[in-house]
Order: C-alpha cells, then structure tokens, then sequence
C-alpha cells in the first residue's frame, strides 16, 4: 500500500472511486430508462398510415421500430386517440388493432406477429348403443380406439360413453359370439351398433388321419390353418406358412439362404426325429417343405395323443 501524509492511502483511494463511479453510472442509465419508460405520450389522428405513425411515434419517443417485411403493411390506415399514454399503453392500443406483438430492447421497439394460439382440439364425446340382430341390448362388450389403450365396456343396457379425438379414429366393437366391428367415427356423437352372431363352423370336417369328423363332435387337440390366410403372406415352403398361424406349433429358421424351417408341434417329444409326421392326402412324408404352398387346399394339425394314435411312434411329435 502506498502512503504518504498529503493524499493518505492512494491505493484505497482508488478503489473506492472506481466503486462509487460504477454505482453513479448504473443510477443514471436507471434513471433514464425509468424517465422514458414514463414518459407519456399523446397523439390524435384518423385514417393515418401505419409508417406515418410509427414515424411519429419515433419522435415523441426516440425508440426505433423494427419488424421484419411483411409483418407490418405500411399502406394500411387506422385511428389513434392517445393523451397522456404510457409508452406500454400506447403500444397495446396500436398492435391491438395489428394483431401484433411488441418487445423493447435496448433503443428498439420490435414489432413482431401474435403467436396465433393454436386451438386446442376438444375430443368428441361418443354415446352409444349396442344390441343383437334382434335390438337386445349386449353388456359387457368391449368398445376401444384401434390402435391405442383407451377403451370402455357397455353397461346393463348395452350403453357405452368412450372420448373420441375430434380428428376422428377407428373404433372397435367387441363381443364374445358376436362378428367384431370397426367404424371410423369423426365428429359424430351418437351411434347404435347392431352385432350379429358370429358363425363358428361345427360342421366343417376335419380329417383326423384314420377318418374324418364333424369339428362339433371333436375331442382332441386339432388346429385348422385358415389357408386363405396363408396364401396373402407370400410365403415358399409349408414351414413359413405355419409361422404365426397356430397355437403351440413353433417354426425354427436358420436365416440361410434356400434353408429349410424346422417345425416343432408342442415341442419335442421323442429322441430320434424331432419333426412332426406330414401326411398328404394319405401319403406319409418326413418332409413337406417341397410341396408349393399354392397348391395346398387344406392343413390340419394332429397335437395330442389320442388325435395322432394311429400314426403310433412316427405321431409323437404331431402330424400334419
């Protein structure tokens, strides 16, 4: 530190200037933007362009506007009736009538288009019905949006209320015994769903390898492939075309280019051969992934036991 009798510590001299000045400067600018932030304003005109009066505004303020192109159109006219207006007022009255926004920063007044709050789109309620083909009402059926978890079940008297997106989207109906139905509903508020029985084929026969029989008098463990199905997947080999399409039937590929699909029906269940036995129109096969798939009319699957019996230990692994 730096002393001498005359000035005394010229060092704490100077610190403590320097902090006194920095606190007179930060006083002033305060004080002058508080002074034109209080400023008033007052200006009175009819049908005067928009550039004319931020012209003027410019004047009585000494703030800039800015906007970009085309966010204000100078051409356009409007009445401004300002006395003694705060600065914050005056601007509110102007970009009201402009549908815009202003900002201040430093010596600017940024003009600037209204974020166009974005109407929130209100789900549609939907109320509803569902009976049978003969109007009774069905309870407990299950009504969701396709694709999502939002759903509802019927009440006592078959009526139902599930929040709809107004933009719409597909509903699905639901009932045991009944054919399950999609409908695209979209401001629609009300709606009668009429279900009809669903046809479950007890005639259809099913070959059982030392027979047939009617699937209503069937006890064993059978699976019937919807060929139909089948035929839209594109596929080239029998073990691809049960892939996905039974229960407890499960098909192994390698990946390999021109390999063949391992089929397993519940699993393994002997030492030797692990796949099940093929049989084609009574012809015994250890492998069917030959045969084109185009030309298959029908596919049964022998699981259990009593089912494959007469194909004995060739059977254990399932037949098809």
């Amino acid at each position: 530190m730096i002393t001498n009798d005359r000035f005394g510590t010229v060092a704490g001299f100077s610190s403590t200037f320097r902090f006194l000045l920095i606190i007179a400067f930060t006083f002033v600018v305060a004080m002058e933007l508080e002074a034109q932030e209080s400023k008033t304003i007052s200006l009175q005109a009819q049908q005067i362009r928009i550039s004319e009066a931020l012209s003027q505004l410019e004047g009585l303020t000494g703030y800039k506007f800015f906007y970009e192109a085309g966010v204000v159109d100078p051409a356009m006219k409007l009445d401004i009736s300002l006395e003694n207006a705060p600065l914050d007022k005056a601007l509110n009255q102007i970009c009201s009538t402009l549908s815009l926004a202003w900002e201040i920063q430093d010596r600017f007044i940024i003009l600037r288009r209204k974020a166009s709050p974005s109407a929130q789109i209100q789900p549609v309620m939907l109320k509803g019905r569902i009976v049978d083909e003969s109007g009774a009402p069905l309870p407990g059926a299950t009504i969701y949006i396709k694709g999502t978890n939002t759903g509802t079940t019927s009440d006592l008297n078959g009526q139902f209320e599930l929040s709809v997106p107004a933009e719409g989207a597909t509903v699905v109906f639901r009932f045991v015994g009944m054919k399950e139905q999609e409908v695209f509903v979209k401001d629609q508020q009300s709606i009668e769903i009429v279900m009809t029985t669903e046809v479950i084929g007890l005639d259809e026969v099913i070959s059982i390898g030392y027979g047939v029989q009617k699937k209503r008098d069937l006890t064993g463990a059978v699976s019937v492939v919807n060929v139909d199905e089948m035929r839209k997947l594109k596929v080239t080999g029998i073990g691809e075309a049960l892939q996905g399409q039974l229960s407890g039937v499960s098909v192994i590929t390698s990946g390999d280019p021109g390999s063949m699909a391992e089929v397993r029906v519940r699993g393994i269940g002997s030492f030797s051969n692990v796949g099940p036995l093929y049989v084609i129109d009574g012809l015994i096969l250890n492998d069917a992934n030959h045969i084109n798939v185009s030309d298959i009319e029908s596919i049964q699957v022998l699981k259990d036991a009593s089912s494959a019996a007469i194909y004995g230990a060739r059977g254990a692994n399932g037949v098809i």
